[in-house]
């Protein structure tokens, strides 16, 4: 077998742009644009969704994850993605079934490539991969504004707030009810990543209907911050008497034990303090 005649063939090899590199600063990342804007094609515009690795969830195909499909590592797919997300070119939201849908902004790289094709004048031709013609998927009309200027922009902007959101939610892993949390988003619409931390936070350490239940709460009374149960409150506080009262006759049994009765009152004996309150000390 001629192995170098099977690869010239192999018609599922990715392509790889590298006028595209001018967009996304680096090889991985274009290779990814490449592929979210097949993918993107492939389901008509619209988000699609697909998991990073191989898991367990119901919707997943096998081979059909990031790193199967670009034989990228996670963090290599983590890296090229927000290289992406930063430049504004990719969103993703997460669902209730911890499924991942990506979305292309159609228009930001619309302008992109027109600031290559357009304005260097080269010829965009169709690529092999699934039939994919970038022409019909993207408007060509002329733009006055040149990738030098966008990206010159991009690098002055800090990250954006989704992007440290889902870094944050990562973090917590399976512990934020996604739903529970999307609606509070929604409800306060925090500008900063400080209290959205805060919010993680705080409802990670309920379970997925107890977090659902502190922000309908919240919301259903127009309050302006979460609150953990009442009854899971009135718990913790029993649970604390209930831990000093085992202290208490711990340290009685204690006493007893190394030869002083506490319910002897002749053991003690009555001196002023400085607010002329009497004071009762054990004798020595």
């Amino acid at each position: 077998m001629n192995v170098l005649k099977l690869l010239a063939e192999d018609k599922s090899l990715i392509t790889y742009r590298k006028e595209l590199n001018q967009i996304t600063g680096g090889v991985m990342a274009t290779i990814l644009l490449q592929q979210l804007i097949y993918w993107t094609d492939k389901n008509n515009n619209k988000p699609f969704y697909k998991f990073i690795e191989p898991c367990n969830n119901e919707k997943y195909t096998k081979g059909d994850s990031w790193t199967e499909e670009l034989g990228f590592t996670k963090k290599e797919f983590v890296g090229a993605y927000k290289k992406l997300e930063d430049l504004n070119l990719v969103s993703k939201k997460i669902n209730m079934m911890r499924v991942t849908f990506y979305t292309l902004n159609i228009e930001v790289l619309s302008k992109l490539l027109n600031g290559i094709y357009v304005s260097d004048k080269r010829e965009l031709t169709k690529v092999t991969k699934g039939d994919l013609d970038y022409s019909k998927s993207f408007d060509t009309e002329t733009t006055t504004e040149t990738t030098t200027d966008i990206n010159k922009k991009n690098k002055q902007k800090k990250s954006s707030l989704s992007s440290q959101i889902s870094t944050k939610l990562q973090e917590a892993e399976n512990t934020i009810n996604v739903n529970a949390f999307g609606e509070w988003m929604d409800y306060k619409k925090y500008k900063s990543i400080a209290p959205i931390s805060k919010t993680i936070n705080f409802l990670s350490q309920f379970d997925f209907d107890t977090q659902q239940q502190i922000v309908d709460t919240s919301i259903m009374n127009g309050y302006k911050g979460l609150f953990e149960p009442k009854q899971q409150k009135q718990s913790a506080q029993n649970i604390s008497f209930q831990e000093q009262e085992r202290q208490r006759t711990a340290q009685i049994g204690d006493a007893v034990m190394g030869g002083f009765d506490p319910f002897d009152p002749n053991n003690y004996e009555p001196q002023n303090n400085e607010q002329g309150v009497i004071d009762v000390t054990i004798q020595s």
